[in-house]
This record gives C-alpha cells, structure tokens and sequence, in this order.
C-alpha cells in the first residue's frame, strides 16, 4: 500500500490531503512498520509541521476535552444486568439520548428510554454501528484475502439491512420484557488512555 492509495476525509485540499498521507507514511517508515499516536504528535509539535493545525495546543482547552472524553469513557463503562426469561444480558446503563438534538450529546438510562420514536432510534443507532463494523471487519478480510469471511460478512450485513429496514417501520408500543427488579448497575474499571 502506498501513500496515494490512502484517503483521508474529505474536505481538505489534494495538495494538504497528499501532504498529510505523506507525513504519516514518513512516521510509520521511521516506526519500522508501526504508526504509532505518540511519533505522530511528536512530530505534530513542530508548528511548520503539516499534522500540526489537527492539535489543539491550547493546554486548557485541550484538557478540558481530554476530561469530556475521559467522562465519556466513564460513562460507557457502567453497565447494567437485565434478566429476562432466565436469560442475563448485560448491557450499557446509559444510551445515547435520542430525544436531544444531534451535535448536543448527552446519554440516558437504557431503562429510561420509553418513547416509541427513542426506543426506534436507539435499536436503529446500535443496528447502524453494528453494521458499520461488520462492513469494516469484511473488507479489512477481503483485502487480507479472506474471500468466504467477506462473503459471510457481506451476507450478515444484508440480513442486517433488511432488519433495519424492518424495524424503521415498526411501531415500537409494546411494553419492556426486563423486570425493574431485575437491574443491577455494575461498573467497570475504565483502563486508563495515555
């Protein structure tokens, strides 16, 4: 794989987008085959450096979004026990809240998700991510030559599809089959980033 073969979003010019691909071809080369986060920021201080203006450098503003990051984290690590007909699921105490605006944010306890459209939107939303990693795990296979995962994947993501298309015109009213005594939030320990 060469540097021309590789994207990044959309946006930029091709000029920046080629120097961009450029340099961190340069850092992974200089890594021995690795690209790893830290070369790249090392080299990202240098303000003539084209990876620079992808930083904030503003130490206060950037550690105010490291630590909405880290409650991010913190967030998802919580996780609830549901048991329903003998069965123990365990899942995320807290969904992305439907209910609000995109691009506002915010989480919402799974249990308290109860309207027909946020009980749509968050199985849609967590079918859409599916999805999206499956998509990416079958083609990450086809290009390491795995023609019968693809295939498997492939076929799954249509199934997926089809499901998707289905639940998008269901009418979500019936009640929860989760008993309320049955919910037990467990957290767990977020490893820490560096």
């Amino acid at each position: 794989m060469q540097p021309k073969d590789i994207e990044l979003p959309k946006g930029l010019t091709v000029k920046r987008r080629q120097a961009v691909v450029a340099e961190l071809h340069r850092i992974y080369q200089e890594g021995g085959g690795v690209l790893e986060a830290k070369a790249v920021l090392v080299m990202a201080a240098n303000p003539d450096n084209v990876l620079h203006s992808y930083f904030e450098w503003d130490d206060t503003v950037a550690a105010a979004r490291y630590r909405l990051e880290q409650a991010r984290d913190l967030i998802r690590t919580v996780t609830v026990k549901f048991t329903i007909e003998k069965t123990i699921l365990k899942l995320p105490c807290y969904v992305p809240d439907q209910t609000r605006l995109r691009g506002i944010g915010g989480y919402t306890r799974l249990t308290a998700v109860t309207t027909t459209d946020a009980r749509k939107a968050t199985i849609i939303q967590e079918l859409d991510a599916a999805v999206s990693h499956l998509q990416r795990a079958g083609n990450i296979a086809r290009v390491l030559d795995n023609a019968k995962v693809h295939r498997t994947i492939l076929g799954k993501v249509t199934e997926i599809g089809i499901l998707l298309d289905f639940i998008r015109g269901l009418d979500l009213v019936k009640k929860s089959a989760v008993k309320q005594a049955s919910v037990r939030i467990i957290p767990r320990v977020a490893a820490k980033r560096i």
